[in-house]
């Protein structure tokens, strides 16, 4: 599909790849969340894999995308409910809960990259306030029983090894230096 993108940042072949797995292994989900989703890629590229979803529920901070996102829903294939919102993860607020979670988050923790000297693309690379396992353990807060979250994270992170040995998350796959990591709530 053609994504309408912003020149600061372009989605790359790991979010496509996150989309495809998440869809194959989940493949039921009725609600969808995309957390951090830039252009709407992923989310979009998830729900029009699935048999039959519902909804799906776009969060993106940084209000620059959210002209890019609005023009990408119009290649949503399915009739579902749509909902963007411009938020931060740590303000949104929402009863829902959700059958699957994607995120292909900044992948560099506050103190260990290099600061691009464009503010947007550094958002996008890089978090702002908290690290990956924040980041993770709040997404985890919004799954349904049964619920699946799919979420992206560097090999070199400290905070997958984290997530892996003490919070339940599994390496299902890897892209290059990319571990998909999934967490099932019980």
């Amino acid at each position: 599909m053609d994504y309408l993108q912003p020149k600061f940042y372009r989605f790359s072949e790991d979010s496509l790849w996150l989309a495809k797995v998440a869809a194959n292994r989940k493949t039921d989900a009725g609600s969808i969340l995309d957390i951090g989703c830039g252009s709407g890629v992923v989310g979009i590229e998830t729900v029009n894999r699935l048999k039959s979803p519902e909804s799906l529920s776009l969060i993106e901070p940084q209000a620059e995308f959210l002209e890019f996102i609005e023009n990408n829903l119009e290649l949503i294939e399915k009739d579902i409910k749509v909902q963007v919102y411009n938020s931060k993860l740590e303000n949104f607020k929402s009863d829902q809960r959700f059958d699957l979670i994607l995120s292909n988050p900044p992948y560099f923790n506050p103190n260990d990259s290099r600061p691009s000297k464009n503010i947007n693309r550094l958002r996008c690379r890089t978090f702002q306030d908290n690290g990956l396992l924040d980041f993770a353990l709040m997404a985890r807060g919004f799954l349904s029983p049964g619920g699946e979250l799919y979420i992206l994270g560097r090999k070199e992170n400290t905070d997958v090894d984290k997530l892996i040995k003490n919070y339940g998350f599994k390496v299902l796959d890897q892209f290059k230096d990319v571990l998909l990591l999934n967490f099932i709530h019980e």
